[in-house]
């Protein structure tokens, strides 16, 4: 199933999916943002930012799917990956 995270902002005209928002974003729905918020803001950048490939948010949806499943098998892969070296080095001490 395609995530509706990427579909249902696209067709129902949504600036982005539910709870995602960047600060601006927050001050407009709450008419403030609170300062830890803004402070740590920009403390981490996502590799792929809105989960597609730079240059892809202009393509059409098309593209926005194919790089939403991308990042999503890329973001499993290293959590996997992260999980079992981590478990190996747990497991390692143990012995």
């Amino acid at each position: 199933m395609t995530p509706l995270g990427l579909l249902l902002p696209y067709c129902l005209k949504a600036s982005s999916a539910w709870g995602e928002w960047s600060v601006a974003e927050i001050q407009q729905f709450l008419g403030y943002a609170p300062s830890g918020l803004k402070k740590l803001s920009g403390v981490w950048k996502a590799p792929l930012h809105g989960y597609a490939f730079k240059g892809w948010g202009e393509k059409g949806i098309m593209h926005l799917v194919v790089a939403y499943l991308a990042a999503a098998i890329i973001g499993t892969c290293l959590t996997v990956a992260l999980a079992w070296f981590v478990g190996k080095l747990v497991a390692g001490k143990k012995r």
